[in-house]
């Protein structure tokens, strides 16, 4: 039975009192020992609330939504629980699960773990009633929970209150950061929250300021969904039902209650300002907080903001409720356009019809805030979804005609959007802002056609769409990469994030490209969504409504300006430097003058008290837009061209920072000013002009700025500064580097997969690794290829390669390469640039792009290992000419995107068909490519399943990383005095501006910029707005047209406001055109004037007229896309000028060429060369607003007879072009045509034909002869006419070297100071007098005329040339002298003798062998004959005999080794060489990979074990064996995509194969067992191949018999098995083994001691090095190894082997020095042969194999012999017994040098007649030398007669007298030596051998003095 006791904590008052109570006759021991006796009743379902629970329709089972429910519910009614059955008692701790089925319950408890031991349980018949039904499931997390058990694996929950309450008061932004970084820890925060209520308030608290963050998004995001996967709101919801039942009790706590009523208000709102959607998450706890403010209010003791924050969320109720009962009258707008997505779906792309709009109000007000959002959020949106969807559809229809009717004419384009067909994704790639992917573009000929430089096609930023075939799918994206376009690849990112790898690649798309600039959109649109009431600034003026002009907010009427900055212009506005950056800070001083002291406090409100224009530097109408600036909180100034807009702009900017403190603040509280531009080249032009006067902090915002003198001033500059690490910047950038090292890890991991797939998506995979995916198809490829023979001589060798027929698409690439070069000769193509109208696109990309750079190195070694053929270069081809490099080069492209489009293509065989294959050299090509493509696909989607998995993960650390970037970026801002950024700039970083809240913006160019842009650059905080710019200059240009001319997107705010009639101040006095020019633009501006300045401009030289309209009638042309013209007459005419007012003496930079088409700007480049016109700017007009220059040419290109002229009716345009002249002004057009079809243009035509400036041609004049014919240039041919831009007439002036100039009348170099003179130099040599052949202009060179001359070396007459000095000519006479050897000297006289005679002659080498070879070669006994002997290797010796010294010292062997190392690699040493891999460790499991070398040992993984099931779990670490069993009971889990049974096994992963839908693969027969219907099934994740467990059991657990150490391999493929948590202990045991192997092979040595020995041994080396080079030589040896990769023991005994040995050879060396008792041998010549070979032992080596060893030592060994042998044959001599040595002697020379090694038998005969040797020179009877015998006698120090032998010839003596005075034995045989008086044994006498006594020393004659001869004395 189930018994509950339930204990109310607030009294019988409590909601739960109404369940029955049930009194039970059993109690344990323990309840009755409780104070008071506890009610039991039966825990029903209605002690859970709705939102807990979900009753299935059919089933009586209740289950609980999450843990949490059920552990909140036992926690808060106390349960205690008690099973009984039969005589067994479960506590509630032993409770796992409870499933109830009528009236009979089954309990799982943790004392029974398997299924057969469940408890049958009879509950109540109160429990049928289907009203009252029982709780299901409880869940063993929530016992544990009640009971105080936790998990071990739980880390310690480190949000306490101390981190809460440090966290209150701090930047929101950093709050946010803070609690989502770490998820577990925050849901264990959570968590606390349902124990504990004081921790609930706290962490609603902190919650609450987090929600008041507007940079960090997607954290926000985040941390709502582990809220409300928490159930954390359900927390609060009961919470809020207890706090509403003691409001009255607790009157003391009203404090507290309120703070969380206000907590929970601000979190309600600005989440539901982000998310509408989530109120129904909400809306049971705003039911509870209206019972909470009612109680307040009868407590009335609620604040009136926080009444506020409660109306504004009841009425938000009051939305959502309406929205959901969805009124059957809809109003207008159809819905909100907050909930309407900026990326268009399928169904909008493919609907015909625009959708819902409204126009621009222009001429009235709009109604409200949401009024006017929604319009411009629709027009905006429209604006770049229009154009695609309208070109998507005519893209479809054109496809439908051509199926439908093939010979109707093709349906014309929509010329906005681009059509590519055949794109295929190639792979994933990673970047800081999230995974992009890479394309590859077919190759056709219309797109090789398109020249990338030149267009807008495909640029960062650019929309395109990617559909497939049937248009069905419908992906949007954004170009991220372009760099390799023009090969046909480029990188995109996908904008929705739902996109996986599985869905785009191995696909073919269609791909549709935009012109609109998408990321110009992006944020504008989201930022406009999230837009609330009170958010945005001056909401009235900018809706439109008559609101009377006020000053500022922070100006007071009294406040006091300085205005001495507009007096004293040169002045420096002081400083305020709160960044240290790179530029120095400017000390204070004093900058203004005394004569500006008037205007140093005016107050600035009172117009009247103002200084005059004149003292303040200013004309009048500059004046008062100064005046209106400075005093109004919204300001227009307009600007007509020339009358100084940025000027005036800077003026305003230098008085606001001389007057900082009045709106800036003071102290931490300072607010920046924003500068806003259009485009950059604005702003860096008007940022350069502030940091002239400011040396403050400017801040410049966006990666595209081209300015030198901001290069400071970026805010990468700013970002790379180190800042205090307790400072916010400091923080924050702690924050960043935090985000930033995860992130590049997980770039890391992702990018070696993505770069593999990449590469075997564009390359030849080579068939060893498409193995595993080939099938029987392997061996039919290999078995079958035509020459195996081939194949088995070359490793790297590739069937796939001439199986796929690749070697004729490389004759066919390197035959089009070769055509295309040869006609291919028009060189500028790439070198023209991008120059296409820039003017939206310029102002977009602010941020540098990073694309993470793969190290080149992993490329090579995947191409290495995997690649069969590819097109890359692996090193640079040596060509003779440039132009066989550019062939090359060119040839190589062609064959990759051959290759590509290979690949690539759609075409995929069939898996049903690939089977039916048997032979596959029996196909045709098409369907070997089929097949190939599905081996690749297939191999390939292991690998993507990878990244897709890993994918959530890399997008949100490169979301955190970019959000902590941007903290950054706030916590500078609010520090700098001035930021500048572009609208688009400003859009993307307004979640950042609100919060730093700048005061003052100022606008340029603000009527070029669409209205939603201005207003998304605004923040709440904004009291100051100024709009610079000209409404009658250039407009915004909308993407769409229609939109423009229907809807009125194109006007500005800046022009809606004149429009409107609101204030605006006008400059008219112009300071840029003459007059003549100006008088055109007054059409447009009535009221403009002329500064007096530009009355005073110079007329134009060369030229009649300062200013024409120069008219013909040539038509226009239409370029390949048909969205531009160009108009060739008016190209070469504009040309023709351009050149000849260059010949005037004008500088480049003087002269700009505009055009108002881009197709007419790529002509002109093209013909106009940057040789000739290297400096001339040519452009677009739409670029050049803003900009002047001296003399102008337009060319107006439209000239038809369809009576189009395009835009050149706009009058913006008009007013732009005609207006950026100041000397002179060409302009190039069909007037005739222009003024039928313009009013504006009939009225210019028909002035300037009054002022007779409307010619078809210009007029030129001669300035060297003004008087001469005038030149009539009607077409371009007439400049000709002015070759050198004079006249035809011939200069004449005479040079300086006496000849004329033969020019045609030039105006540059008058002084002929350039002037090359080309005549023939007059000039002769002083020498011979010969004539100088060079031109006159320059230097004369030395005489080449021939003379016979002597040459003083050799007196022999040679021929030379006139200039050269006999004594430095070489003769070149043969050489007379012979050679040393007797040949003739081969050189010349001249020259040296010949160093090595190269006659071949016939030489016998000392070896014996015979050879012919050069004669200077035979000196040298280097036998060049084939060794040919066969090495202990078993290998035959490939080196010569002379290198092996004649046999004796063999070369080592240069076999390959290739043996199968323990790691599974082959062994890449040579022969007899094993040392520790080198290739990278394969070494992984399910935590990581192995970073190191597969030679070094490996560093265990010290994750926890993952193995882990409901019925068992490891508690080992991943390393470790594994301590649980295995686990056979069937997985109980689904198969997401079919919902059938899981084939696999409890806790092992999921196989994605089905035995019902995929039952054909699952059966099929392997081990034989596949086909039980009960089979289970183990995925193995190194291949992704399933096994039967059973079978695959046993096969894990059998042992080779053979011993060998290995890991198991995946019994289908061969792949090795590490990630199989199931066999991690054969798998740790196994590589345990190869670690134990890995350290016999480097040796038992660590690597630490390996150093320390190192290091010892050098200190030896070095400290011998100054005695020996040698020792040098080994110890820059032991420095080469110790910075090598692998360090083993092995090399370390080679360094000692080689040490010993040469200190060995030095040794003999030593010996034999300075002696010259070698008189057999040569020493020179055996000092030689010791030199050579301790070079041979020096050569630097991992290991001396056997063979070398063995070698080194022989000859040691033969050196020693022969030092030995040397000292024997002096002794022999002295003896003088040489003819008795004589043949010993003779065979102990033939053997020591006889060729060939010194083996074992050569050494024991040596020995043996050594021998004999030393025998002949031993003393008679004593077996020694004489030597020795006098050394032994003189050590004995005894007078002769002393020495004795024994009766056996012992040698002995006796002091004293010499005479025996005791009996005594011999030392050696212990015969009787001696008795008394002096008597010896019989047997013993007198040894004279030794002393050369007679006579023993005590007897008579030894006194007599017979023991010594006289004769002899000396």
């Amino acid at each position: 039975m189930l018994l509950v006791h339930c204990r109310n904590h607030r009294g019988s008052s409590g909601r739960r009192d109404n369940f029955e109570e049930r009194e039970t006759g059993n109690r344990s021991t323990e309840n009755s020992k409780e104070k008071s006796r506890p009610n039991y009743r039966q825990l029903t379902i209605g002690d859970f609330v709705k939102t807990d629970v979900k009753r299935p329709m059919s089933s009586s089972t209740i289950s609980f939504k999450s843990e949490y429910n059920i552990r909140n519910r036992w926690h808060n009614i106390d349960v205690h629980t008690q099973f009984k059955h039969k005589e067994q008692k479960y506590e509630q701790q032993d409770v796992v699960s409870v499933e109830t089925n009528g009236c009979r319950s089954k309990v799982f408890t943790t004392k029974h773990r398997n299924q057969s031991d469940i408890t049958d349980v009879e509950l109540p018949d109160s429990l049928d009633n289907k009203s009252d039904k029982t709780f299901t499931e409880v869940l063993r997390s929530s016992m544990q929970c009640n009971n105080g058990n936790r998990n071990s694996e739980i880390k310690k929950v480190t949000m306490g209150f101390p981190f809460l309450k440090n966290l209150i008061g701090q930047d929101p932004s950093y709050i946010v950061m803070e609690l989502t970084k770490r998820k577990p820890v925050l849901l264990g925060c959570i968590s606390r929250t349902a124990r504990e209520k004081d921790f609930l308030e706290v962490f609603l608290n902190v919650v609450a300021e987090a929600y008041m963050s507007t940079t960090t998004p997607r954290q926000i995001i985040s941390l709502y969904e582990t809220l409300k996967e928490s159930r954390f709101f359900d927390t609060v919801g009961l919470f809020l039902i207890d706090l509403i039942s003691t409001i009255d009790e607790n009157v003391k706590e009203i404090d507290t209650i309120k703070h969380i009523f206000d907590s929970l208000l601000t979190i309600l709102l600005s989440q539901l300002q982000r998310n509408p959607s989530s109120f129904s998450v909400f809306a049971r706890i705003v039911t509870m907080l209206n019972q909470v403010a009612e109680e307040l209010c009868k407590a009335e003791s609620i604040e009136e903001a926080i009444w506020d924050k409660f109306l504004q969320l009841k009425e938000v109720k009051k939305i959502f409720e309406s929205n959901i009962r969805k009124e059957s009258k809809q109003v207008s707008p159809p819905d909100d356009f907050r909930e309407y997505p900026v990326i268009p779906g399928r169904e909008e792309l493919l609907r015909r019809g625009r959708p819902f709009l409204r126009k621009n109000v222009v001429d009235g007000h709009y109604e409200n805030l949401d009024h006017y959002l929604d319009v411009q959020y629709r027009l905006l949106r429209e604006d770049f979804v229009g154009s695609l969807r309208e070109g998507l559809l005519d893209f479809i229809d054109s496809k439908d005609n051509k199926h439908t009717k093939a010979d109707r004419k093709p349906q014309k384009l929509n010329k906005d959007i681009k059509i590519y067909e055949n794109i295929t994704v190639l792979s994933p790639v990673v970047t800081e802002s999230g995974l992009c992917y890479k394309l590859n573009i077919a190759m056709t000929p219309k797109f090789k056609r398109i020249r990338w430089g030149q267009g807008k096609r495909l640029t960062f930023g650019s929309l395109i769409c990617l559909t497939d075939k049937e248009m069905k799918e419908f992906y949007i994206a954004t170009v991220v990469e372009r760099d390799s376009i023009s090969a046909g690849t480029l990188t995109i990112r996908f904008e929705e994030e739902f996109v996986t790898i599985r869905d785009v690649l191995s696909r073919t798309f269609n791909m549709a490209e935009s012109s609109a600039y998408f990321e110009a959109y992006k944020y504008v649109l989201s930022g406009m969504q999230v837009l609330q009431d009170g958010d945005l600034p001056f909401v009235d003026q900018i809706l439109g409504k008559h609101v009377k002009a006020s000053r500022p907010a922070y100006l007071s009427a009294t406040e006091r300006y300085d205005l001495r900055p507009l007096v004293d212009t040169e002045c420096e506005v002081r400083p305020d430097c709160r960044l240290r950056h790179i530029a120095d800070i400017v000390p204070e001083r004093e900058i203004f003058t005394t004569t500006s002291s008037f205007a140093k406090s005016v107050c600035v409100c009172d117009l009247d008290s103002w200084p005059s224009n004149e003292k303040l530097n200013l004309d009048e109408s500059q004046y008062k837009a100064v005046q209106g600036a400075l005093t109004k909180e919204f300001v227009i100034v307009q600007g007509p061209p020339g009358t100084g807009k940025t000027y005036i702009g800077l003026q305003i900017v230098k008085v606001l920072l001389q007057n900082k403190t009045i709106w800036a603040g003071i102290g931490k509280t300072v607010q920046p000013m924003l500068i806003v531009c259009y485009t950059n080249h604005a702003l860096d032009q008007f940022l350069e002009g502030i940091i002239k006067f400011f040396k403050g902090d400017v801040l410049r915002i966006g990666g595209r700025s081209n300015s030198k003198y901001l290069e400071g001033n970026h805010i990468k500059v700013y970002r790379k500064i180190r800042y205090g690490p307790k400072s916010p910047i400091g923080i924050m950038q702690r924050n960043k580097e935090q985000a930033n090292k995860a992130l590049e890890e997980m770039m890391n991991v992702i990018s070696d997969i993505s770069k593999s797939i990449e590469i075997y998506r564009c390359e030849i995979i080579h068939e060893r690794v498409l193995k595993s995916v080939m099938g029987s198809h392997y061996s039919s490829l290999v078995n079958g290829f035509p020459n195996r023979n081939t194949r088995s001589r070359c490793l790297s060798f590739s069937c796939i390669f001439r199986w796929l027929g690749l070697s004729q698409m490389v004759k066919n690439c390197w035959v089009e390469a070769a055509n295309i070069s040869d006609r291919n000769k028009d060189k500028d193509e790439s070198n023209i640039g991008n120059y296409e109208n820039e003017r939206k696109h310029r102002t977009a990309v602010d941020e540098d792009r990073f694309t993470y750079r793969l190290n080149p190195e992993i490329v090579n070694i995947i191409r290495n290992r995997d690649i069969a053929f590819h097109a890359h270069s692996d090193k640079p081809a040596s060509f003779r000419n440039k132009e066989d490099r550019k062939k090359d080069k060119l040839y190589r492209s062609l064959l990759r995107s051959q290759l590509v489009q290979s690949i690539s293509n759609g075409e995929i065989m069939s898996e049903q068909e690939a089977c039916t294959i048997r032979n596959v050299w029996r196909m045709d090509n098409q369907k070997k490519w089929k097949l190939y493509r599905l081996w690749v696909q297939t191999f390939c989607m292991g690998k993507y399943a990878q990244i897709d998995a890993m994918k959530p993960e890399f997008e949100e650390l490169s979301e955190r990383f970019q959000e902590a970037k941007m903290q950054i970026d706030k916590e500078i801002m609010k520090q700098v005095s001035i930021i500048g950024m572009t609208t688009s700039g400003a859009a993307r970083y307004q979640a950042v501006l609100k919060e730093v809240g700048p005061k003052i913006v100022i606008v340029e160019e603000a009527a070029e910029v669409l209205e939603a842009h201005i207003a998304m650059s605004l923040s709440k905080s904004c009291q100051h707005l100024i709009l610079i710019g000209d409404h009658k200059q250039l407009r915004p240009n909308p993407n769409v047209y229609s939109l423009a001319k229907n809807y009125h997107l194109d006007i500005s705010l800046f022009e809606r406001m004149v429009k409107l009639g609101r204030d605006y101040s006008t400059l008219n006095l112009q300071h840029r055109m003459r007059p003549q020019i100006s008088s055109i633009v007054r059409h447009i501006y009535p009221d403009l004037q002329d500064h007096e300045s530009v009355e005073e401009y110079p007329n134009v030289k060369g030229v009649c007229a300062n200013v024409q309209l120069i008219n013909h009638i040539e038509r226009e042309s239409r370029d390949g896309d048909g969205n531009s013209y160009s108009n060739h007459h008016e190209a070469e005419y504009a040309k023709s000028l351009c050149k000849y007012l260059l010949l005037q003496g004008y500088g480049s930079h003087q002269i700009t060429v505009l055009t108002t088409y881009t197709a007419q700007l790529f002509y002109m480049r093209r013909i106009m060369s940057e040789d000739d016109f290297q400096g001339v700017e040519i452009t677009v007009v739409d670029n050049y607003q803003g900009e002047e220059n001296d003399i102008i040419i337009l060319s107006l290109v439209r000239s038809n007879d369809d009576g189009r002229i395009g835009f050149l009716k706009t009058e913006n345009r008009i007013c732009v072009a005609l207006s950026r002249a100041k000397i002179g002004f060409y302009i190039l057009g069909n007037f005739s045509h222009l003024s039928v079809n313009s009013q504006l243009w009939r009225i210019i035509t028909d002035d300037m034909k009054d002022q007779d400036l409307l010619k078809d041609g210009l007029k030129l004049y001669c300035q060297n002869h003004p008087k001469k014919d005038i030149i009539e240039a009607t077409k371009p041919s007439d400049f000709a006419n002015a070759p050198e831009g004079g006249c035809m007439l011939i200069c004449d002036a005479r040079l300086e070297c006496g000849h004329k100039c033969e020019r045609y009348c030039h105006i540059l170099d008058p002084d002929h100071k350039k002037y090359e003179c080309l005549k023939p130099c007059t000039k002769q040599c002083e020498a011979g007098g010969h004539p100088c052949k060079a031109k006159c202009f320059r230097l004369c060179p030395p005489c080449p005329e021939l003379v016979t001359k002597v040459v003083p070396s050799c007196s022999h007459e040679q021929e030379m040339k006139c200039s050269m000095p006999p004594n430095r000519f070489i003769c070149q006479m043969p050489c007379e002298v012979s050679l040393k050897c007797g040949h003739p000297c081969t050189n010349v006289c001249g020259k040296s003798h010949t160093s090595k005679c190269p006659v071949v002659i016939e030489h016998t080498f000392t070896c014996g062998h015979t050879e012919e070879v050069p004669c200077w070669r035979a000196t040298k006994n280097d036998c060049p004959h084939p060794c040919n002997a066969i090495l202990m290797c078993e290998h035959l010796c490939n080196s010569t005999c002379g290198a092996c010294l004649n046999g004796r010292i063999h070369r080592p062997c240069r076999r390959k080794c290739e043996r199968t190392l323990v790691c599974g690699h082959k062994c890449s040493s040579f022969c007899d060489l094993c040392l520790p891999c080198k290739e990278d460790c394969r070494n992984r499991c399910i935590h990581s990979r192995c970073q190191l070398k597969c030679g070094e040992p490996c560093k265990p993984c010290k994750e926890p074990c993952s193995w882990k099931c409901e019925h068992f779990e490891c508690t080992k670490l991943c390393y470790e064996v594994c301590d649980r069993p295995t686990c056979s009971a069937p997985c109980r889990k689904k198969i997401n995509r079919c919902n059938h049974q899981c084939i696999g096994l409890c806790g092992e992963p999921c196989p994605e194969l089905c035995r019902i839908c995929n039952k054909e693969e699952v059966t099929t027969l392997f081990f034989g067992t596949e086909d039980d219907p009960n089979a289970r099934f183990v995925l193995l994740e190194d291949c992704n191949h399933i096994v039967e467990s059973t079978a695959m059991d046993r096969y894990m657990n059998m042992t080779d018999d053979e011993g060998t150490i290995k890991l198991k391999c995946c019994p289908k493929c061969s792949t090795p098995i590490q990630k199989s948590c199931r066999y991690g202990t054969i798998v740790n045991e196994t590589l345990s083994s190869i670690e134990l192997v890995k350290v016999a092979m480097r040796g038992d040595t660590s690597i630490d001691s390996i150093g320390d020995s190192m290091k010892m041994y050098k200190y030896n080396i070095f400290a011998r090095s100054y005695l020996n080079p040698h020792h040098q030589t080994i110890a820059n040896m032991c420095e080469a190894i110790k910075q090598s990769l692998l360090i083993s023991e092995c090399q370390i005994v080679t360094l000692k082997n080689q040490q010993r040995l040469c200190e060995a050879f030095l040794e003999i060396n030593n010996k034999i020095e300075g002696q010259s008792r070698l008189s057999p041998f040569s020493m020179t010549k055996l000092m030689e042969r010791h030199a050579k070979i301790i070079q041979l032992i020096l050569e630097p080596t991992d290991w001396l194999s056997e063979q070398q060893i063995e070698d080194f030592t022989l000859e040691l060994k033969r050196s020693r012999l022969i030092v030995k042998f040397a000292d024997i044959l002096v002794k022999v001599k002295k003896a003088k017994k040489e003819d008795q040595g004589s043949i010993p002697l003779n065979h102990i020379k033939k053997l020591l040098l006889r060729k060939g090694r010194f083996v074992e038998e050569k050494e024991k005969r040596v020995h043996a007649y050594l021998k004999e040797l030393i025998e002949l020179t031993n003393v008679s009877g004593l077996g020694i030398t004489d030597e020795e015998r006098m050394e032994i006698v003189k050590a004995v120090g005894l007078t002769k007669g002393h020495w004795y032998k024994c009766p056996n010839n012992h040698v002995y003596a006796i002091g004293e007298c010499g005479g025996a005075s005791e009996h005594g034995k011999c030392p050696e045989c212990k015969a009787d030596i001696g008795g008394e008086c002096h008597r010896l044994a019989d047997g013993n006498t007198v040894a004279g051998e030794m002393d050369g006594a007679k006579y023993a020393a005590y007897s008579e004659e030894a006194n007599n003095m017979m023991n010594f001869d006289l004769d002899n004395l000396h």
